[in-house]
């Protein structure tokens, strides 16, 4: 086992311990190292509903804590069907929404450690004034601010 999969598997066993709902659902994803596909998609993380694709590059730079956070991230994505309920809407600003949704509750629930920039080099979607909204929500206040900057945490449609 390489170290990064030694790493992964060692954060989903302190889910499974800690956050025993994340932990269970986090051992049903596959783990598949994204890091040098030709197309290079996979900065951070990310998952298709049955994977969870990792860069090497990003797992290295978390903490225990963060890699737990990262994980449950992508969990919810699956628990919540973002996937399919993106429907028309733009993917990208679909899933800042569905991040902002799911760092919150995360948070809430104190899954692991929110990443930061500092720490990963990586803005998180996270904004309190998003907090108790479904993505949907959320997504239809991103699409008419003007201000908003896409921040890319993860993808979660895999390649």
């Amino acid at each position: 086992m390489d170290k990064y999969v030694e790493k992964i598997v060692r954060a989903r066993v302190a889910l499974l311990l800690k956050q025993p709902f994340w932990g269970t659902l986090a051992t049903r994803l596959q783990l598949v190292d994204a890091t040098d596909d030709e197309s290079g998609w996979c900065k951070t993380a990310a998952t298709d509903g049955r994977s969870f694709f990792y860069n090497r590059e990003f797992i290295d730079k978390l903490s225990k804590d963060e890699l737990q956070f990262l994980i449950g991230h992508e969990v919810e994505h699956v628990v919540y069907d973002h996937m399919d309920r993106v429907g028309s809407r733009d993917p990208k600003i679909w899933n800042a929404a569905a991040d902002f949704v799911i760092n919150l509750e995360l948070e809430e629930h104190n899954v692991g450690k929110l990443p930061t920039e500092k720490t990963c080099g990586v803005k998180p979607c996270y904004d309190e004034k998003y907090r108790g909204m479904f993505a949907e929500e959320v997504y239809e206040l991103l699409i008419k601010d003007p201000d908003f900057k896409y921040v890319e945490f993860d993808v979660h449609l895999g390649p």
